[in-house]
């Protein structure tokens, strides 16, 4: 049954996800028995206890989404958002442009969403071919390659340790080293991680996921594009800037 408020949504797509099979072990609190592992230099360096098994599921467009059907945040875990694009470009391929430039754009998105404080402290270059080639961003980190797994990024331990992290100096591969945080410099003060961590507190670790051109990469007719790389690929690619709101 349908109504104005909530429109009939086109026929769904059918799609091969893979997730963890039946043998993985729950996750949910860090167990050192499913995970992965990343180097020094940040990229992804192996995996542990991760068996994949292919889940046929419907694709629904959730942009034909309208009224209460609409997908949010604060119900769903998710929002699409229609956000205007800056009429110069940023290079994503270009660290330090990156975080000075894009970052302080994704606090503002998710700050209107979430009317917390914001704190946007890290993201990822995705490509099949540049992690084949090895490529290496101007002043970051290497390209990495598609995920290629339905997965979530943090367990209830480690989403804290992170938090806890950010109230310290950043190491070596944190993405705001030398750019925005100098010398001795924390990102997020130790007495607001005690105060969202303690009893009553909360806080969310937001991916927040753009496109960076107008036409979908899958799509758009002078970018063909194998499916392995339709998740990000060169500067028609998608990039996932990590952003905290405490409150």
């Amino acid at each position: 049954m349908t109504n104005a408020a909530n429109p009939p949504v086109r026929e769904a797509t059918p799609g091969l996800l893979r997730y963890l099979d039946a043998t993985a072990e729950s996750a949910l609190y860090r167990n050192g028995k499913v995970l992965t592992r990343r180097d020094a230099d940040g990229s992804d360096a192996g995996s542990l206890g991760i068996n994949r098994q292919r889940v046929e599921m419907k694709v629904y467009d959730a942009r034909l989404l309208t009224g209460t059907a609409r997908h949010t945040l604060a119900r769903n875990g998710y929002e699409l958002l229609m956000q205007a694009r800056a009429k110069d470009g940023i290079d994503f391929f270009n660290h330090p442009e990156v975080v000075t430039r894009h970052y302080p754009q994704c606090v503002e998105i998710v700050r209107s969403v979430t009317g917390g404080q914001v704190y946007a402290f890290d993201h990822n270059v995705r490509s099949a071919t540049g992690k084949r080639s090895r490529t290496r961003i101007a002043g970051g980190q290497q390209v990495q390659g598609p995920a290629h797994m339905v997965h979530g990024d943090y367990t209830l331990t480690s989403a804290q340790q992170r938090l806890r992290d950010l109230t310290q100096p950043p190491k070596r591969n944190d993405t705001l080293r030398a750019v925005v945080l100098q010398e001795g410099q924390s990102l997020i003060p130790p007495k607001e991680a005690d105060r969202v961590l303690a009893d009553g507190g909360r806080f969310e670790i937001i991916n927040v996921w753009c496109n960076i051109a107008n036409e979908p990469v899958a799509t758009h007719p002078a970018r063909p594009v194998r499916r392995a790389d339709r998740r990000a690929r060169g500067p028609g690619g998608l990039r996932d800037p990590l952003t905290g709101s405490c409150g």
